[in-house]
Order: structure tokens, then sequence, then C-alpha cells
């Protein structure tokens, strides 16, 4: 079974005085998501390499990064844009043909999330851990209507329609998509939509094993104080 290539992308920015604290759950901290995925990587078996890209000078996420044994790429493109596209370009560069899991730094991770996310790709080639709430809700999915229930050796799966910046996928299928993802960039939704004009389904794992920390957006039965 292949196994994952994580390329985690972050910032030590989002202070108290963030525009963005009124949209996080109380007590969200960056440190405490990379440990749920530093505890999910340690529980698992299914990783290859752990690239970790830090966008800006060092601070307090960096800081604790390295505290727990990862070596860090650091770049200076302050931009979410142009740090993902430094990921999306990592990516094609790396030379193997193990999954690629790409990954910001608001996820909260379950403990098996790592293998349960690589079980799907190696299964469907293209999966996200997060199952989203509003894919259950909403009515303007293009692919409202046409999703499916599926199973691996030990999760059940739905089809969805997209998904945010986090997901995996298999080498041969990115290596399709890599010229897409670099042309929407932060344009997720248009992205995966452009997929699924090319019959390239997105998965999500039900339960979710990963959450978006945004109000609003945390997965179904995900419990995060």
């Amino acid at each position: 079974m292949k196994k994952l290539n994580i390329i985690y992308r972050g910032c030590n920015s989002e202070n108290p005085n963030s525009p963005l604290r009124p949209r996080r759950p109380g007590g969200f901290n960056k440190i405490d998501c990379f440990y749920t995925l530093h505890r999910s990587i340690n529980n698992s078996s299914d990783v290859n390499k752990v690239f970790i890209i830090i966008d800006g000078d060092k601070g307090y996420l960096s800081d604790y990064i390295e505290s727990l044994g990862y070596e860090i790429i650091y770049v200076d493109f302050k931009s979410n844009e142009e740090s993902l596209k430094y990921c999306y370009d990592l990516a094609l560069n790396i030379d193997d043909e193990h999954n690629i899991y790409f990954i910001e730094d608001d996820y909260w991770h379950t403990e098996d999330a790592i293998h349960v996310i690589n079980e799907g790709v190696n299964n469907f080639n293209l999966v996200t851990g997060y199952d989203h709430m509003d894919r259950y809700i909403r009515t303007d999915d293009i692919t409202y209507g046409k999703e499916h229930i599926k199973i691996s050796e030990n999760h059940y799966w739905r089809t969805a329609e997209s998904t945010t910046c986090t997901w995996a996928v298999s080498k041969e299928i990115y290596s399709k998509v890599a010229n897409i993802a670099k042309e929407e960039l932060l344009n997720d939704r248009n992205f995966f939509r452009r997929l699924y004009s090319h019959n390239i389904r997105l998965h999500t794992p039900i339960p979710s094993v990963s959450t978006h920390l945004m109000i609003g957006g945390i997965s179904p039965f995900f419990k995060f104080n």
C-alpha cells in the first residue's frame, strides 16, 4: 500500500487580535491543531515523509513544531496564495509514487486520521478527512442528488462536491490535476468542481476524522472544546 507524503502549510500569524478570531471556536490554538496531527502521524505506519512549510518569520507555532523534531522549510511570501502554490510545486517535485496530503494549519485530526485518510486515497484517489456539515444542508452543489456512499476496509465514505485546500490525492491523479490546482489556488470550490467535470470525485469519511476549525463549519459529531 502506498504511504502519505504530508505537506503541512502554516504561519505564525493569527494572534488574539486577528480578524479571524470571532469565527474560531473558543480555545482555538494552532499549536493544539498541530499536536493532533503529530499524534496521528505517530499512531500510523502510513507516513512516508513530512514536509513542514512555514510562511514568514519564526514564531510560536514554528518553535513548537521544531521542538517536536521536525525540520521546517521557511519561505517568505507572507501570502496564502503564494505559499499554497509553493506547496503544489513541491508536490510535483517529490520523486516517489506515494500519496500526497496537503494540510492547512487550522485543522484538528483524530488519532486515526492519517491512517483513515491514506486508506481512502488508496481506494478512491481523492479524499479529505473533513466531513462538511454544509454538504448535508445546501442545495447549490453541482453534485446535489448525485452523491454515493461507499466503503473501504475500515470506514464509510460519501462523495462530495468540494472541500477546502486541505485534501489528499494519489500521485497519479495529482500529476493530472496539478495545473488546475495552480490555476485555481484559493478558489478551492471551483477547483473541485473542475475535477468533477473530468470525472474525478472527492470522497469524505463518515464520520469525519478531521475538521476545519471555523464556527459553523465543524464536522458533524466532532467535539471541540
